[in-house]
């Protein structure tokens, strides 16, 4: 388990349009329900783990789409 996996699991659901389709369709959305089904596509990764790297996912995306405004002024 690591916090890379993690991001490469969000990188999978950002980059896979039929399995981010799958985990919009859940009818309950709990950690548990998404890391049972990122098991099944080899991802293991803890609670922690999952919001370090949601949280890194976001920052990374606020500093790229910042740097592009900025590029625009």
């Amino acid at each position: 388990m690591s916090v890379q996996t993690a991001l490469d699991f969000i990188q999978f659901i950002t980059s896979n349009e039929p399995f981010r389709q799958q985990i919009e369709a859940l009818d309950e959305w709990t950690f548990n329900r998404l890391r049972q089904i990122a098991g099944t596509h080899g991802f293991d990764f803890s609670r922690a783990e999952y919001v370090q790297a949601f949280t890194l996912n976001w920052s990374m995306r606020a500093h790229n789409y910042g740097s592009r405004s900025i590029k625009r002024l």
